[in-house]
């Protein structure tokens, strides 16, 4: 069911501005119904992907990569086949070029179902580091992506350790609560 902007932000727990660069990289646009923007069901389904993606510790871009890659493949693979049926007799080339639309969709289902970019398991500590070393306050729904958990969470305190690092509430950023990094004091037991 197709849904307005400000029912989305409340789905996702996230600010206009991020909603729509997610849309902007997923290539999704509005349309209007009177003064409201609307998103198309369809679209959502991509959202509600990209959500779980996001939450399991994956980025936009890697997200929108591993779909493109799994739209080149397709497209491919129906090349392909497409030339591989030109040597057949018509009456079996017309049956297998009938049939090969629904083939190659799923089969891209299947292949972007099992693309998974190379992750660096460091990646999300060295952005924590970096966020350390600038001095970087960095929203709940940022930290929570690089902890990996849910930005609920994180705002039932107002300062914990984790991996080494302190987190801090300090003011707001944007609409989201701010959170400072910090180091924590560690004692070696050796």
């Amino acid at each position: 069911m197709d849904q307005p902007i400000a029912q989305l932000l409340t789905r996702y727990k996230i600010t206009k501005p991020s909603l729509y660069t997610r849309m902007k990289g997923l290539g999704i646009s509005t349309f209007k119904v009177g003064r409201k923007a609307y998103v198309k069901a369809e679209d959502i389904e991509l959202l509600d992907r990209l959500e779980q993606h996001l939450y399991d510790g994956g980025t936009i871009s890697d997200f929108v990569y591993g779909s493109e890659s799994a739209i080149e493949l397709s497209q491919e693979l129906s090349q392909e086949l497409s030339e591989a049926t030109e040597s057949l007799p018509a009456k079996q080339s017309n049956s297998l070029l009938n049939s090969l639309p629904v083939l190659v969709n799923s089969l891209a289902d299947a292949i972007a179902q099992r693309i998974t970019p190379t992750v660096n398991p460091l990646a999300e500590l060295e952005a924590l580091e970096k966020a350390y070393e600038k001095k970087w306050i960095l929203s709940t729904s940022m930290l929570a992506s690089l902890l990996k958990l849910n930005p609920k969470t994180l705002i039932r305190y107002k300062s914990f350790e984790r991996y080494g690092f302190t987190f801090t509430r300090r003011g707001q950023v944007g609409a989201e609560i701010g959170w400072k990094v910090g180091k924590a004091d560690f004692k070696a037991d050796f």
